[in-house]
C-alpha cells in the first residue's frame, strides 16, 4: 500500500512542480487524521477542525492534496456522497485569503471542486488567469471562468461541442455575432435561445423545418416565413405531438 502511495506521490509531485515529495507514511497518517475529522465532526464545525489539521501539514502536503484527484479520493473514499461539499470546505480552510496558493492551484490542480472554489471566490493574484482556466480546464471550473474571461477566449471556444460551454459562450458573445451557430447547435436549449433572438422570417429558419424539440419549435413556428409552414407538416413530430400540431394550426389559421 505504502509503495503505491509513494509512487503516485512522486508522479504527482513532479507534475505539479513540488520541491519535495511527501512521504507515503505521512500521507497515510494524514488520511487517517482527516478520516477521524470526517467521522466525528458535525458539518458546522468541519472547517474549524480541518483548519486545525492544516496547521500540522507542510505546504507541499497541502498542495499535493488540493491538486491531485488520487489523494482527494484517498482522503474521502468513505464519504463520497458528500465529497463535493467536503472538498470545497477544505479549499475554504486551506486557500482563503492566500492568492499565491490560489494561483498554484489554478495552474496545477485537476480537482474540479477545488478549482471552482478558487475561481468563484477570486482567490488569485492576476485576473487574467481566468483566461487560462476557461481555455484549458473542464467541468464547473471552466464554466465559472467562462462567465468572466476575455472575449478573445470566448471566440476561441465558439466551436466547442460541450453544451454548457456553448450556452455561456453564445450568451456572452450574443446573437449579433453568433446567431447562425446558435441555430445550428445540436443542443435544443441553444437553438431555442437563437430562435428567440432571430428576426421574423429570417432566411436561416427555412432550413429548420425538421426541428423536433419542443422549446425551439415553439419559437420557430411563430417566426418562420408563412410560405414555409406547410413544410412543417412533414415534420415527424407534428403528427405525433398534439401541442406542436395545435401551435402550427393556430399560426396557419392567422394567415400570416
Amino acid at each position: 500500500m505504502y509503495s503505491q502511495i509513494q509512487e503516485v506521490a512522486k508522479k504527482e509531485s513532479k507534475r505539479i512542480g513540488l520541491k519535495s515529495v511527501p512521504s507515503a507514511s505521512n500521507l497515510s497518517e494524514l488520511s487517517l487524521e482527516l478520516k477521524n475529522v470526517l467521522d466525528n465532526t458535525r458539518w458546522r464545525g468541519f472547517e474549524e477542525a480541518i483548519a486545525k489539521v492544516s496547521t500540522r501539514m507542510s505546504n507541499d502536503q497541502i498542495k499535493l492534496i488540493l491538486c491531485s484527484n488520487y489523494f482527494m479520493e484517498m482522503m474521502f473514499s468513505e464519504h463520497m456522497r458528500y465529497s463535493s461539499w467536503y472538498r470545497r470546505s477544505i479549499a475554504s480552510s486551506f486557500v482563503s485569503s492566500n492568492p499565491e496558493l490560489g494561483d498554484f492551484i489554478l495552474k496545477n490542480s485537476e480537482v474540479d471542486e477545488i478549482l471552482s472554489f478558487v475561481v468563484d471566490q477570486g482567490i488569485y493574484s492576476d485576473v487574467s488567469i481566468l483566461d487560462k482556466v476557461a481555455a484549458e480546464h473542464d467541468g464547473d471550473a471552466q464554466i465559472t471562468a467562462l462567465n468572466y474571461c476575455s472575449i478573445e477566449v470566448l471566440r476561441g471556444l465558439k466551436d466547442s461541442k460541450k453544451k454548457r460551454v456553448q450556452e455561456v459562450v453564445f450568451r456572452r458573445l450574443g446573437p449579433v455575432e453568433c446567431l447562425d451557430q446558435m441555430l445550428s447547435s445540436k443542443y435544443a436549449s441553444v437553438r431555442a435561445e437563437g430562435l428567440s433572438r432571430a428576426p421574423v422570417n429570417y432566411e436561416r429558419l427555412k432550413s429548420m423545418t425538421n426541428e423536433i424539440a419542443r422549446a425551439p419549435f415553439s419559437v420557430l413556428v411563430k417566426k418562420i416565413s408563412f410560405d414555409y409552414l406547410p413544410m412543417l407538416l412533414a415534420n415527424r413530430n407534428v403528427s405525433k405531438n398534439s401541442w406542436m400540431r395545435k401551435a402550427l394550426e393556430e399560426r396557419m389559421e392567422k394567415g400570416v
